[in-house]
């Protein structure tokens, strides 16, 4: 078991950011926008790499994909940095797979490097993904309070009746998955540490994050999050050496 996780940041977003293709309405960019209803989309299939150059060494050590058809595509996806002391590409791990369609978190050894990229290879499809965010990720130094679901689906139905009561039919809306974990006893030092900031400089802006309750054993609890509509960061304590309960309240996108 793997404690969770969150990426925030970005280095995709800290430097100048190319595809080795891209269709037309389709630009690299989209995929630092945080929006899910735009994409970059390769401009062919086969072998596309999505890579950023920054001015300063940069951390990763998660990698976040979300609405995207890397598993339709049956594509192959390899992280690689450059390796200044090689003059070359080093890959990190070993090339994966998607098992879906689904939100992807890929957890590896943390690296640093000016420049990273993503190795996408696709056999006959074109690869389309809307947000794709690499960075170094909080995590957490223990599970939620237990007992604690991966998600909770919001199942949305407008069903329509005649005059009898008679039903009519019913139309599906998309469905929604709230998240919902405490954690209990986190050190101060912890949460000034890595907390606070996530809070200040990100969440409490709007920008979503991923969030992954153990994303290699739990790949169903891998989401694209924001905090829910007035929800309240409150970290309540009893002394100054430990916060005794911060509650994440999530919608989480798939």
């Amino acid at each position: 078991m793997a404690n969770p996780a969150i990426l925030r940041s970005n280095n995709f977003a800290h430097g100048t950011l190319t595809a080795t293709g891209t269709d037309a309405g389709y630009s690299v960019n989209n995929l630092i926008d945080y929006r899910t209803t735009t994409h970059w989309q390769a401009a062919a299939h086969g072998t596309n790499y999505i890579t950023v150059e920054s001015g300063d060494v940069l951390s990763a050590d998660m990698l976040g994909i979300v609405k995207h058809n890397l598993y339709t595509a049956s594509a192959t996806i390899t992280i690689e940095y450059w390796d200044n002391v090689l003059s070359s590409w080093v890959a990190i791990g070993t090339p994966f797979s998607p098992t879906s369609d689904e939100c992807i978190i890929k957890q590896f050894t943390s690296k640093t490097s000016l420049k990273w990229r993503i190795k996408i290879n696709t056999a006959s499809v074109k690869a389309k993904i809307a947000v794709m965010m690499i960075g170094s990720k909080i995590e957490m130094p223990y599970p939620p309070e237990a007992p604690s679901a991966p998600y909770r689906e919001i199942y949305r139905l407008l069903n329509t009746e005649s005059k009898n009561n008679n039903f009519l039919g019913a139309i599906r809306r998309h469905p929604r998955y709230s998240i919902n974990h405490s954690y209990k006893m986190i050190t101060k030092t912890f949460y000034d540490t890595y907390l606070l900031p996530f809070w200040d400089t990100h969440a409490k802006l709007g920008y979503p994050f991923f969030y992954g309750m153990d994303a290699d054993n739990i790949p169903e609890g891998n989401f694209f999050c924001r905090f829910i509509d007035d929800y309240e960061w409150n970290p309540n304590r009893s002394n100054s050496s430990y916060i005794n309960e911060l509650v994440f309240d999530m919608i989480g996108e798939r």
